[in-house]
């Protein structure tokens, strides 16, 4: 891309410390200001579009280090200010500095066995009303088959929740949805996806999962003879 040419390496992206991305108002006395400088520089919502657009595709291709920083990016991509402009500058200068890493799927010395149980993992997790100016989460997650990434989010929740219990909650089912795809697409190939296994840090949401797997699951248990 011709933007990385013209600037420096960094070696991370810098983005959530950045409260303007945050939802935080700009005082009115900045914006001429600003629009100035952006109008100098060049800087259009079109050229914003295409900056991001580039960015997605990494992102989706093989760069889930960059998730979180450009799905906070994308929420203003029809008005954005100076302050997305150069964050979005700062994240082609962080893969700048590390073109050179990616996702690699090596080839095992053997074909794999399609009756062995392939482990499926998903680590997922959740801020808590991250976004000053709607008060939603953002949910976060990686499933990974025989410790390989296969998949990974980063995306604001639809709803606003009252604590961060409910938003891991939140996060907790969006994730199992996409980890039932990956243990249906694995077995529609042939392959055993054995028991899917799912990790988060917070521990009154892994409780009240838990509970309701038990409550769903008793039932059947009394019917059996």
């Amino acid at each position: 891309h011709s933007v990385l040419s013209e600037i420096p390496p960094a070696h991370y992206p810098e983005i959530a410390a950045n409260n303007l991305l945050r939802g935080v108002v700009i005082a009115e006395n900045k914006k001429a200001e600003e629009q100035a400088e952006m109008q100098e520089a060049g800087y259009t919502p079109a050229l914003y579009r295409q900056w991001i657009g580039s960015l997605l595709y990494a992102t989706v291709m093989t760069r889930p280090d960059i998730a979180h920083a450009i799905q906070l990016l994308t929420r203003d991509i029809v008005a954005p200010t100076l302050a997305h402009f150069k964050a979005t500058r700062r994240v082609f200068q962080y893969l700048k500095a590390t073109r050179d890493r990616g996702l690699k799927y090596a080839l095992p010395a053997e074909p794999p066995s399609t009756s062995l149980p392939l482990v499926v993992h998903a680590y997922v997790d959740s801020d808590f009303a991250g976004d000053h100016r709607s008060s939603r989460s953002t949910t976060g997650a990686v499933i990974s088959v025989n410790q390989h990434i296969v998949h990974w989010i980063s995306k604001q929740q639809p709803y606003v929740t009252t604590s961060s219990c409910a938003a891991e909650f939140v996060a907790m089912s969006v994730t199992e949805l996409d980890v039932c795809f990956f243990v249906e697409l694995l077995k529609s190939i042939g392959f055993n996806p054995g028991v899917p296994t799912l990790s988060n840090d917070n521990e009154a949401a892994v409780h009240i999962v838990t509970l309701s797997l038990i409550h769903i699951s008793e039932p059947t248990r009394q019917r059996q003879p």
